[in-house]
């Protein structure tokens, strides 16, 4: 009969644990779709630069060709009077809304060389480096949104678990309609900012949009030179801008999906810091998109205090879309912990840590494959 009555409270608690489960997946899924909105602003962004490098493109095509193909002599040649006027006009608007000083970017050196193919591809160049601006706001908002978010539902959920462990069985059940108040699951604008500017992948979020915006629009630029370009057709050209564009945009796209969830764990990891949680359990969103590296670390359990992005702790790889959830200390044996390859000490931190981790999972974040991502083993 007590066997009987063991097994029962072990099946019970199993249900009880995937009941948080769901609730910490369902937490992913509200900060997805905080992600989807900050996607639906961005893609814009992209869009409108590309239409606007287009109309340039048939401006300089339509001025400097013989018909088809662009003349080369027409591109060399020095610009001079009103048409040099109109594009350094064009230029300073396009450098002051990408924050730069106008006057230290057009100086003697560029002026000399500023013939009508170099003005437009410095309007290339600049049109695209003009989407960090905005795209660093809409980043912070969206990213501070879910950052709150996933703190308190975080926070709200230890709660309702430490309380059910003190009034006894009964469930979710118990708490139907019941309202936690008093602010306790507010984070402090403090954390919020050391969050967003805390190191991820090497740096924060707004030095990496400035550097991958940055790559982008020099290779535009770069694609966009002489040899390159005199021989095609318009529409050769636009489809070549266009291919770039695209995989740019994908990019991004990757990029915003993976910071969500690093903001969005990280919120959750401050949460169990602040309850005083000692052990996680890694819940990884399983269908047909679930990674095999996540597949094969859902459900495994590790000590808070050992938790490392990209190791352990998610996300694993670009496009991760696995989380945790809370483990109280009575819910396991000792030996269901795995244990961590990496132990922090005065001389081996937190961030050597994270380098190496990065380092060695560089591919992972890169590609979203999370093939080539190593854990420990118990």
């Amino acid at each position: 009969m007590a066997k009987s009555l063991a097994q029962t409270d072990m099946l019970y608690q199993k249900s009880l644990i995937k009941q948080w489960e769901a609730r910490a997946v369902q937490r992913t899924v509200m900060s997805e779709m905080t992600s989807r909105q900050l996607i639906n602003r961005v893609i814009p962004m992209y869009e409108e630069t590309l239409r606007d490098i287009e109309r340039e493109l048939k401006e300089l095509y339509l001025q400097n060709s013989n018909g088809q193909v662009l003349d080369v002599a027409k591109l060399r040649e020095k610009l001079v009077g009103n048409d040099r006027k109109k594009v350094l006009l064009k230029l300073k608007e396009k450098i002051t809304l990408a924050g730069y000083d106008y006057k230290k970017v057009l100086n003697k050196d560029f002026l000399y060389k500023l013939d009508r193919l170099e003005g437009f591809r410095q309007y290339v160049y600049w049109s695209v480096k003009d989407l960090v601006p905005e795209m660093t706001i809409s980043e912070r908002k969206y990213y501070s949104d879910i950052i709150k978010q996933a703190y308190a539902l975080t926070r709200e959920d230890n709660a309702l678990r430490m309380m059910y462990k003190g009034v006894g069985l009964g469930g979710l059940g118990n708490f139907k309609g019941y309202s936690i108040t008093g602010g306790f699951n507010i984070i402090n604008e403090d954390l919020i900012n050391k969050i967003l500017e805390d190191d991820f992948l090497g740096s924060n979020y707004e030095i990496r949009t400035n550097t991958n915006i940055g790559e982008f629009a020099g290779e535009l630029r770069n694609i966009l030179g002489m040899k390159a370009i005199t021989g095609m057709s318009i529409d050769k050209t636009s489809k070549i801008i266009h291919e770039r564009f695209g995989v740019a945009e994908r990019s991004a796209v990757r990029l915003i999906r993976t910071e969500s969830m690093h903001f969005a764990n990280q919120a959750e990891l401050q949460g169990y810091n602040d309850d005083g949680i000692e052990y996680y359990r890694y819940v990884a969103t399983l269908d047909n998109r679930t990674s095999k590296i996540c597949r094969g670390m859902n459900g495994t359990i590790w000590k808070l205090s050992e938790a490392v992005e990209g190791y352990n702790y998610p996300p694993l790889h670009s496009n991760c879309r696995s989380t945790t959830v809370a483990i109280f200390a009575d819910e396991i044996r000792p030996e269901m912990v795995m244990e961590s390859r990496y132990k922090r000490s005065k001389d081996y931190t937190y961030g050597d840590i994270l380098e190496e981790v990065y380092k060695g999972n560089e591919r992972a974040y890169r590609l979203g494959t999370g093939e080539s991502l190593k854990i420990g083993k118990k």
